[in-house]
Parts: C-alpha cells; sequence; structure tokens
C-alpha cells in the first residue's frame, strides 16, 4: 500500500461522518420548521391564564358597603358587600365592572336598597348585575362580573390573561 491509498483509506471514514453529520443536522432542521409551522396552522387550544390581583383586606368592605378600584389593565370594578352570602361563591362580596352596558356611566352600588344604579338615565341593577329598570333593562343588558376569592383576610380578583 502506497501513501496515497492510505490518505484516501483515511478520509474515507471522516467523509462518512461528516456526511452523516450534515444529513441528521438537515433532518433536525426541518423537522423543527416543519413543527413550527404545524404549530401555526393548527394552534393548540389553551385556556386562557388566569390571574389572582390583591384588591384589599376582606374587612375593608362591611355590609352595605363598596369599594371601587382600578385593576392593572385599566377596567374599573366595584366590589360590594351585600351583607348575604352568595349561593355560588359562598361569600357575601361581588364584584362587577362599574361601567354601565348602556352608555358607559359609572354605576354605584346603594346598600340601603341592595341595588346598583346608573345616574345616567336611572338605570337599575339587582345585586347580582342584571338590569331591572331603565334602559339597560330594556335592552337585557348586564354588568360584566368578576370572581371574587377570599383567602383568610386577603380579598383577590380573578382574571383572565390577555
Amino acid at each position: 500500500m502506497n501513501e496515497n491509498e492510505e490518505v484516501k483509506n483515511d478520509q474515507q471514514p471522516r467523509r462518512a461522518w461528516l456526511w452523516g453529520g450534515m444529513l441528521a443536522a438537515l433532518a433536525a432542521a426541518y423537522g423543527t420548521l416543519t413543527s413550527f409551522a404545524l404549530g401555526f396552522v393548527f394552534p393548540s387550544r389553551r385556556e386562557s391564564p388566569v390571574q389572582r390581583i390583591f384588591i384589599g383586606f376582606a374587612d375593608e368592605v362591611g355590609p352595605g358597603e363598596s369599594k371601587s378600584l382600578t385593576l392593572p389593565s385599566g377596567d374599573q370594578m366595584i366590589v360590594s358587600n351585600t351583607g348575604e352570602i352568595d349561593a355560588s361563591s359562598g361569600l357575601p362580596y361581588l364584584g362587577f365592572s362599574n361601567r354601565c352596558p348602556h352608555l358607559g356611566c359609572r354605576v354605584h352600588w346603594d346598600g340601603k336598597d341592595r341595588q346598583f344604579i346608573c345616574p345616567c338615565h336611572q338605570g337599575v341593577f339587582d345585586p347580582s348585575g342584571d338590569a331591572v329598570s331603565g334602559p339597560p333593562a330594556d335592552a337585557g343588558q348586564s354588568l360584566k362580573p368578576y370572581r371574587i376569592e377570599v383567602d383568610g383576610k386577603s380579598m383577590y380578583v380573578v382574571v383572565e390573561d390577555a
């Protein structure tokens, strides 16, 4: 065997390894590209993540009282203590958007009459946020609800991340 034949035999395994490595890298790149394309064309259906936001302490809102606050999203809400335990949540607290769905005026909680009142056109909403009189009732509108949770003495609103 001469020197040229030894060099050729030495290069054969290296060339085979390089070709194999290039083909593996190419297959990995195309596989990744295909998975991204399929993920774009057929997106997975994920539940929107929810976030608990601290809004104060439960004893800050006594029976018949309410508290207005602004959420990080810029939405404004009103938390009311009805003084009675709600069957669905087991809490006396209700949370609703403080914007009337009719014209966007700010509603307030009337603890004495246990109702939300819109001062613009005398729209009235019951404690569950459903319109009972005025233009919102005629249009079948309701206040946007927010879920309230109490953990110990801390009160949270549960909102979906956008």
